[in-house]
């Protein structure tokens, strides 16, 4: 996965305005910076880079709509999720290909023809995943929703410093520093973390543990983009949460492939009434004596074998899966994870302790005074 980049210039103790504009706008460029090697096919790793850097834009434009004008970027927002849809749309088929391609390999022989033939049928549902992904990501249209997002981003921020200039309240929150907006935001991602950790006693109910994976994502996310106001130790929980992320994004994906293999199984089961059992020969398909391609029913036969293994496979997969976040979130109770990330960025520390990028004006004043002094 790529690494998220720094932004440039992006000064954490200025006015959040000012921070979330250029959060945004670097994030879009960073998104768009990969899309010629979205389009490589030659190398998949080029969709999924693409991927996580929209996915990073989403949650910071998620984190940051209450202080942006949501009516203006409704549009972008609905189209941004189409660009992501379609990254997923492939990403998702190049995963499944190659999953299924090392399963073939250590599966017996029996049922690796089978899974063999579930990997044609995915090469073909990708094909059409890439010609859809090609007309979303046209170098025009990319161009045509970054002018359209930035004037958004724009036009909303001056119409809402001119209305915060005409309300005292409103002028408050214009004070408020970039580092305070990631302070409120971190924060409320980890409430919705620990909220939705409840989520873990129940194992089998797939949906809230797939939400609790996508706020884990977004918590590392924001702790990732703010990490330079309180450095390593920050940074440090970032690395942490990657590793619940993993475990709970490996549970979902096998919770999505026993969806998928179910529907399967049940869209192939034979009509005792009307279904013929195939022969020893057809089951183990192509005969090498004759050179016969395989029959419809023997196909079928194949597929059925392959889905009822991998079905086998995937649920102990999920329980490993679901145990290690169940562990991980375990350890985390017994060593406050959780308090000291709270404690971590609500400590109002010497301006001094915090790094020279997320000082304000005033603070920076302070810590040079505070150096004097000490020298």
């Amino acid at each position: 996965m790529a690494k998220a980049k720094e932004i440039s210039g992006l000064d954490y103790g200025a006015a959040a305005g000012d921070g979330i504009r250029l959060i945004l706008r670097s994030r879009f460029a960073e998104m768009r910076a990969y899309r010629d090697q979205a389009l490589d096919w030659s190398d998949i790793k080029g969709v999924h880079d693409m991927r996580v850097a929209s996915r990073r834009l989403r949650s910071a434009l998620k984190d940051f709509m209450p202080r942006l004008p949501r009516r203006k970027l409704r549009r972008f927002s609905k189209d941004l999720k189409d660009v992501a849809d379609a990254l997923g749309a492939v990403r998702d088929q190049d995963v499944a290909i190659t999953a299924l391609e090392e399963l073939a390999a250590k599966a017996p022989a029996e049922v690796s023809a089978g899974i063999e033939r579930l990997v044609e049928e995915r090469r073909r549902t990708r094909e059409l995943a890439r010609a859809e992904l090609k007309r979303v990501i046209a170098d025009d249209a990319l161009g045509k929703l970054e002018e359209d997002f930035t004037s958004a981003l724009e036009h909303g921020l001056k119409g809402a410093r001119k209305r915060q200039a005409e309300d005292d309240e409103r002028k408050a929150i214009e004070r408020v520093s970039c580092r305070q907006a990631g302070r409120e935001v971190i924060a409320a991602r980890l409430r919705e973390l620990l909220d939705l950790s409840q989520s873990l006693y129940w194992p089998l109910k797939t949906k809230p543990l797939h939400e609790m994976r996508i706020v884990a994502k977004r918590l590392r996310y924001a702790i990732e983009l703010f990490a330079p106001c309180w450095g390593e130790p920050l940074a440090s929980f970032a690395k942490e949460i990657a590793k619940l992320q993993t475990s709970l994004g490996e549970l979902h994906d096998c919770d999505l492939w026993i969806l998928e293999i179910g529907a399967l199984l049940r869209a192939t089961e034979h009509d005792k009434g009307r279904a013929a059992i195939p022969r020893d020969e057809e089951m183990m398909g192509d005969a090498p004596s004759t050179g016969n391609p395989v029959s419809a029913p023997a196909q079928e036969a194949q597929r059925r074998n392959a889905a009822i293994w991998l079905l086998d496979y995937f649920v102990i997969e999920r329980t490993h899966r679901f145990r290690d976040a169940l562990a991980r979130w375990h350890e985390w109770e017994l060593t406050g994870f959780h308090a000291r990330l709270a404690a971590l960025i609500n400590n109002e520390t010497l301006a001094g302790e915090f790094t020279r990028a997320a000082l304000t004006p005033a603070e920076a004043v302070a810590a040079d005074l505070q150096a004097q002094e000490n020298s």
